[in-house]
This record gives structure tokens, C-alpha cells and sequence, in this order.
């Protein structure tokens, strides 16, 4: 008895070897393809979009004089005028945004691809009357994206020939455009575009904390499953669509660095859960090797440590296949395949050693449970350990009752 529980200990840590070498090569195939596939899609389809609310000046000059000493050492009193800006917080913001998501699959991984509909409106009062003009300074949120149907429109005229300067860093590329002061009380500035944007979308008002005032944000949905990023605050309402959601962010005089804005839902990616239900493939195997390993002592069942080793194999088939079929086929196909296999082979192999009303009661059952669903679980996020323990505690309550009154040290004996 000591020495067959040798060996099988021998066969489980050699399969589970086997299962974390093909669970590393998935997870090598799946960073590598992402890493390449990424840009590709990055350049077919554009980046993560940041709106970055716009920066609003009001500019004038003044003169400044000063003493310098020419070649002869006399004094001469030179006058430069000197541009002096100082920013202006928008008496109102209200921004309209309809986000409609779509996914790209390439080789093992699922991309969240979006285009955005996006009407911003902005209504500035200058508090400086003796002032030249009004500055607008606007930064695209990417700067691999395209912007179809783009419109700059200050009080109600369309702005058709844009002026455009390098960013404070020089890497990212502003629209500069300088308003005639004429004492106008208000002005109001609309920008719109259409756009196509990558994994999460988002609104920023800079990089530290600013004043917001009379500020409204309505983001629409063609999905349900609504996420928000890391960085950014929730929206202060829900309103539920037909297919979505209207997100809505409202704030009358709001103090914030932070962001707002939604994170897309993801799909499975089919090369990180092959790597996951890989990895996890011990436990599956575990569970299976001692239930079997009991119930042919309790029934007096031979099975050499060599029909182990083929029932190892016969687990470890699902995972192979499963690993290099998904990346061709629907996730779920690949998975039902996989397990029909895998079922099929260890019936099969039992039915022969042992008949099929054992193969069907103390095999075929119980692999289900501790392959096909165990595995399954891994579809569904946070609910793998549940599953995993309540499996554990049933099979625990099983074993102790049928082997409560076992001679265990005559069986050890043998």
C-alpha cells in the first residue's frame, strides 16, 4: 500500500509539472501576442481617449522698461511689451458623450474597441475688462487617434482654419486659438468630433486639483456591464437604457483632481484563462486521485498505479486541447469539446478495468465535478474558490462517512 501511494504521488507531481510548463507556455504566448497585437490595433483602430477639459486665458500685454549699458558703457532705457495671461474657470460646462463598444479578437486575446460621439459646450465670463483677447487652449485626448467631423465653434461661428502649436512637454500636439476681446459679457466655445478609442475613456480636469463650476457630464452606453477606472470618481446618477446606460456626473462647485469616466468591459481572453485553468489543473486531479484511490479500497477494487498514469494523461488531454484549439474556435465550443474528450477517454478506460455502472458512478460523476466544473468556474470571476471549497467540504463528508469503520491497518498492510 505505501509503496503504490508512492508512485501515485510520483505520477501527480510529474503531470502537475507537465500542467504548469503548458500553463507558462500559454501565459508566454498570450504576453507576447499581446504585447504585438496591441499596437496593431492601437494603429487600426486609435488609443485610450483622455478629454482633457480645455484651458480658457484671458491675455493682454503691457510694457516693461528697463536700464542695459551699450559697447561705450552708456545707459540706454529699453521698453518690451511682456504678454501676461491669467486663466479663467468656466461659468458652465455641459458635455454630451455616447460611447458604442464593439470587440476585435486577435490570436489570444479580445480588444475593447469603441467609437465616441462627443458635444462639448463652454460658457467663459472674463472678470478683467481691460483685457486684448481670450485664449483657448485645446489638447486632443490621443495622439493616435483620428477625429473625424472635428468643430471649434466660438459663440455660435464655426472656426475653420485651426491654429495649431506643440504642448507645454512638446509631445503632444494643441489647437491655439486667440478671441478679439470687444467687453462681450460671455462667451461660448462648442467643440464636437467623432472618434474611435481603445479600453477606457476618460475626462480630466488637469493634474492637480481644480474648480469646476455648474458642471454636467452625460456619458450613454450600448453596454451594461459598467466599470470605472482606478483614478476616476463614480457619476452621481444612473439612468437605465434599452441596451445600456446614461451615466450622469453633476457637480454645482466642485473641488477635484480627480478623473471621471468608464473603464470597458472586457471579454474573456482565451490564452489567460487557458493559463489559469492550467495552472489550477492539480487541484482538479488531487481531488480526483484520492476519491478513486478510496472508493477501490472501500469496494475492493484493483487499479495499478499504470491506470493512474493513463488517467493522468486522460486529464491532462482536455487541457492540450483545450490550450491550442481556443485561439481558433469560440472559447466556450473549445471548452465543451474539451471536456466530451477528456470524459470519454477516462469512461472509456474504466469501463474496461472495472464495468460502466463504476465507470459511471465513481468516475464519470465524479470527474465532472472536479474537471468540467471546477474548470468551468474559472469563467466566471471571484467564484473559483467558492467552488473549490464547497467541493472539498462534500467530498470530505463523503470519504469520513464510508470509511469510518475501514480497518485502515489491515488495508496498509497489504
Amino acid at each position: 500500500m505505501v509503496k503504490r501511494i508512492i508512485v501515485l504521488v510520483i505520477i501527480f507531481v510529474c503531470t502537475s509539472i507537465i500542467w504548469i510548463i503548458l500553463g507558462s507556455v500559454n501565459l508566454l504566448r498570450t504576453s507576447q501576442a499581446s504585447n504585438k497585437l496591441s499596437k496593431q490595433v492601437e494603429t487600426l483602430w486609435g488609443d485610450c481617449l483622455i478629454e482633457k477639459q480645455p484651458e480658457f486665458y484671458m491675455v493682454w500685454e503691457i510694457e516693461e522698461s528697463y536700464q542695459e549699458k551699450d559697447q561705450y558703457n552708456r545707459i540706454k532705457i529699453i521698453t518690451k511689451k511682456k504678454e501676461i495671461k491669467e486663466p479663467i474657470i468656466p461659468e458652465k460646462s455641459d458635455i454630451k458623450c455616447d460611447i458604442n463598444l464593439e470587440y476585435r479578437k486577435r490570436g489570444l486575446k479580445w480588444f475593447s474597441v469603441y467609437t465616441c460621439l462627443y458635444k462639448a459646450f463652454y460658457m467663459i465670463k472674463p472678470s478683467k475688462i481691460n483685457i486684448e483677447k481670450i485664449r483657448i487652449l485645446y489638447n486632443f485626448p490621443s495622439q493616435k487617434s483620428i477625429f473625424d467631423d472635428f468643430k471649434l465653434i466660438i459663440n455660435e461661428e464655426e472656426i475653420k482654419n485651426l491654429s495649431f502649436t506643440k504642448g507645454e512637454y512638446g509631445n503632444s500636439t494643441e489647437i491655439i486659438n486667440d478671441i478679439p476681446y470687444n467687453q462681450q459679457e460671455n462667451f461660448k466655445i462648442e467643440i464636437s468630433y467623432v472618434s474611435r478609442g481603445l479600453n477606457f475613456w476618460k475626462y480630466s480636469f488637469g493634474n492637480s486639483v481644480n474648480q469646476i463650476k455648474d458642471f454636467n457630464l452625460d456619458v450613454k452606453t450600448n453596454f451594461k456591464k459598467i466599470d470605472y477606472a482606478q483614478d476616476c470618481i463614480s457619476p452621481t446618477a444612473k439612468t437605465k437604457l434599452k441596451n445600456g446606460w446614461k451615466l450622469t456626473w453633476k457637480y454645482s462647485n466642485l473641488l477635484s483632481g480627480y478623473n471621471l469616466g468608464i473603464k470597458m468591459p472586457q471579454k474573456l481572453n482565451p490564452g489567460e484563462i487557458a493559463s489559469r485553468i492550467s495552472f489550477f489543473a492539480p487541484i482538479s486531479l488531487l481531488f480526483f486521485f484520492i476519491f478513486l484511490f478510496f472508493i477501490t479500497i472501500i469496494m475492493n477494487k484493483q487499479l495499478h498505479p499504470m491506470h493512474y498514469f493513463f488517467l493522468a494523461a486522460s486529464f491532462l488531454s482536455f487541457h492540450l486541447f483545450f490550450s491550442y484549439t481556443v485561439d481558433h474556435f469560440n472559447i466556450y465550443l473549445c471548452f465543451i469539446m474539451a471536456s466530451i474528450i477528456s470524459v470519454f477517454l477516462v469512461a472509456f478506460y474504466l469501463s474496461i478495468i472495472h464495468g460502466i455502472k463504476f465507470t459511471i458512478f465513481f468516475a464519470s460523476i465524479p470527474q465532472f465535478i472536479y474537471l468540467v466544473i471546477f474548470t468551468f468556474s474559472h469563467f466566471f470571476e471571484g467564484y473559483t474558490g467558492l467552488t473549490v471549497t464547497l467541493a472539498s467540504i462534500a467530498t470530505l463528508f463523503i470519504l469520513m462517512k464510508l470509511t469510518a469503520t475501514i480497518d485502515w491497518e489491515k488495508k496498509f498492510l497489504k
